[in-house]
């Protein structure tokens, strides 16, 4: 194999985005989407959104409690989750929603 591929190969791996987790759905969409979306008139796409951030909080919270016995956190209602989404990524816009949904998850904690 070639000298210059591996390194190449290697070079791309390290500057990826590691998360110890696999997102998909709304997780990819950027903070500035996610805004636009929930200050929008569109009431089944807020809900689908505000939905996908309680499902995180359910997944992380169901993962700490198989790996170290976490108590689970309160899943907060969704005017709290809009508003943090809404606060975290109006700051943020460039950011993936997956960078609210941890502050969200920590901030609970």
């Amino acid at each position: 194999m070639n000298k210059h591929a591996v390194i190449a190969a290697l070079t791309l791996m390290l500057s990826l985005p590691c998360h110890a987790y696999y997102v998909v759905g709304v997780g990819f969409v950027s903070c500035g989407k996610v805004v636009t979306d929930l200050r929008g008139t569109d009431q089944h796409l807020k809900d689908y959104l505000t939905a996908w951030f309680q499902g995180f909080i359910s997944g992380r919270n169901s993962e700490m409690q198989a790996r170290v016995g976490h108590e689970k956190s309160p899943l907060p209602d969704n005017d709290a989750i809009r508003v943090f989404v809404e606060n975290y990524c109006g700051a943020r816009p460039l950011e993936p929603s997956v960078n609210a949904a941890d502050a969200l998850w920590n901030s609970i904690q």
